[in-house]
């Protein structure tokens, strides 16, 4: 017997959009949407759009966004000590600037 073209046991998670169907009483961790930034714009080789075409193409992802995301949160996750490297200097130089503008504000 199908309810709403489902199956009862079916629950749809209005979190998530597109909706997502799970069977009922299932927990599913990372419900809440990542939160976005501002647009960043790239322009693909070839290759990389190849791969986007097929990551879609197979279903894995429904968009570009998210694919390139997925990759880029992947890339990150692999080069973890180098970017956390980069994220201390960047926040040291941070630093550095806040500390030149309190000593002269009209220094930019």
């Amino acid at each position: 017997m199908y309810i709403n073209n489902r199956l009862p046991e079916i629950m749809r998670n209005e979190s998530q959009r597109p909706f997502r169907y799970y069977p009922k009483g299932t927990t599913v961790v990372n419900l809440q949407p990542k939160p976005v930034s501002e647009p960043v714009t790239f322009r693909p080789t070839l290759q990389q759009e190849q791969v986007l075409t097929a990551m879609i193409e197979t279903r894995k992802f429904t968009n570009r966004s998210e694919a390139v995301s997925w990759l880029f949160d992947q890339g990150i996750a692999a080069n973890k000590s180098n970017i956390d490297k980069i994220v201390q200097a960047y926040a040291e130089i941070q630093r550095l600037r806040d500390q030149v503008q309190q000593i002269d504000p009209l220094i930019h």
